[in-house]
């Protein structure tokens, strides 16, 4: 459970996230929340969202926020269970380089990942995430996130092992009552 703990949010986006299935509307490089590039992240801000892995030992809740004048939106994410708390921080922008929406994550464990998101519908993908270990080791994990209506959505988690993809996790999470 610590390696798939270690990597969540990433994805989340997992993230990670993530992991984790949105066309909701907020901001964009130079805009207000509502609005431009980061508008796929937009039915997240301002709620936090939990799931429970299935194996029912453990709860990942991820609250989302706009910042810097609606230029990011900040998921803080930690997950809860029978092992100690792990925690993460993600920080999404419209890169004007690519023109694509990119993330880097932060985890409680000293890893950090690094990604591009894309919006096909009622879905969010994020693929070719790299997440560097402390160690050094890197490892590749690509997640979907699908929305199911404006109350939730499902985060599907996939690493790369041996030039294939296989699922490494699946969460679906919910949306919290205000305050948590």
């Amino acid at each position: 459970m610590r390696s798939v703990t270690t990597t969540i949010t990433a994805i989340t986006f997992l993230g990670l996230l993530s992991s984790t299935a949105i066309t909701g509307r907020a901001a964009t490089a130079g805009g207000a929340a509502g609005e431009g590039a980061l508008q796929p992240l937009g039915f997240l801000v301002g709620h936090c969202w939990s799931g429970k892995f299935p194996d029912g030992k453990a709860t990942d809740t991820h609250c989302f926020e706009s910042v810097y004048g609606g230029r990011f939106i900040r998921d803080r994410h930690v997950v809860r269970g029978e092992r100690p708390d792990y925690s993460g921080e993600s920080m999404y922008w419209h890169d004007g380089r690519t023109g694509k929406v990119s993330y880097i994550y932060f985890n409680s464990d000293g890893g950090v990942s690094t990604g591009m998101l894309a919006e096909q519908g009622m879905r969010l993908q994020f693929g070719d995430e790299v997440y560097t270990a402390p160690d050094g080791k890197v490892t590749k994990y690509r997640t979907v996130w699908d929305r199911k209506g404006s109350d939730g959505y499902v985060a599907i988690t996939e690493q790369q092992k041996d030039d294939e993809w296989v699922e490494a996790w699946r969460v679906e999470f919910a949306k919290q009552a205000a305050g948590g």
